[in-house]
């Protein structure tokens, strides 16, 4: 009889999972914003805030996510922080929009954004709503990213991989997919593959210690990669 090996759990992993809402300090550090910039530029309403945040809780939700993509591929590219801002400040055409004009929110909440929400309160679902915004064409990398997770949370390790892969067939420079992929082979033991994955992590993201659920296992996934 095949030996049934106990896979550990997604939290103990640290899975970099697609959130309804991130918080200003989270913001800033996955994608190494300094919060000045991003309070300066949702103040001049280049970067709206989720609705009904707190001036001293700032919180982003999905919309808002995606130009601070933007932001973090250009930083990739060599551009810095002050050329960007320069750019937001004069034409706004880094996110091809209208000068002046910020982010609107649509009335109505998409089978994407729904599902988000459910996703972050463990609801199952989460995972009918991912599909529907598959089908709709809605987020495909951020949808498969997380339907990776909830494959990987029921013990379905071989669809985990599978949706984390199409999930990078979708968006090559997909970080989060690329970190919990990594994650995943490293915890299976395919040294080889975690390694290309954590360091496409790195290349796209501006996070530097990637600290995980123990100060013992991020230092040996530093070690790893850096070595």
């Amino acid at each position: 009889m095949a030996r049934v090996l106990p896979f550990p759990s997604a939290k103990r992993l640290g899975f970099q999972r697609i959130r309804a809402s991130y918080t200003l300090r989270q913001i800033s550090t996955q994608f190494g914003i300094p919060e000045k910039y991003i309070r300066r530029w949702m103040e001049d309403g280049i970067i709206e805030a989720r609705p009904g945040s707190d001036p001293d809780e700032l919180a982003f939700d999905i919309r808002a996510l995606a130009k601070f993509r933007s932001v973090r591929d250009l930083k990739a590219t060599g551009v810095n922080l002050k050329q960007i801002d320069a750019e937001l400040r004069g034409q706004l055409n880094l996110f091809g929009e209208k000068p002046g004009v910020a982010l609107q929110f649509t009335p109505r909440t998409s089978a994407f954004e729904q599902a988000l929400i459910l996703f972050d309160r463990g609801d199952e679902k989460a995972a009918a709503l991912f599909r529907t915004a598959l089908e709709q064409e809605e987020h495909a990398a951020d949808c498969h990213c997380n339907l990776g997770i909830i494959a990987f949370e029921k013990g379905e390790l071989s669809q985990a991989m599978d949706e984390f892969a199409h999930a990078l067939a979708s968006d090559a420079r997909h970080f989060e997919s690329h970190f919990d992929l990594a994650n995943l082979y490293f915890e299976t033991g395919d040294l080889k593959l975690a390694r290309l994955h954590y360091e496409a992590a790195l290349l796209y993201s501006f996070m530097i210690c990637f600290a995980r659920s123990s100060e013992r296992k991020s230092t040996v996934r530093e070690n790893f990669i850096l070595r």
